[in-house]
């Protein structure tokens, strides 16, 4: 009986081990979509702002206005 206790016991820090590792893995690739998604969102609202300005440098020029609003930062 002392053998199949200590087999047992073995399996349950092992599985336990498993876990826990699996869920710092689960964290790590979470935290990476988050980051990835974080990135493409702010490069979209970038390439907004730069769209918008780029239209309104482009009507002023067609109305033969001076444009001075500089470049988004």
């Amino acid at each position: 009986m002392l053998l199949s206790d200590w087999y047992a016991e073995r399996n349950k820090r092992l599985r336990q081990i498993a876990r826990e590792e699996g869920k710092a893995e689960g964290k790590a690739e979470g935290k990476a979509e988050g980051i990835a998604e974080g990135k493409a969102e702010g490069e979209a609202k970038e390439r907004e702002l730069w769209i918008a300005w780029n239209n309104r440098r482009l009507e002023a020029e067609a109305k033969g206005e001076e444009f001075n609003e500089p470049p988004p930062s």
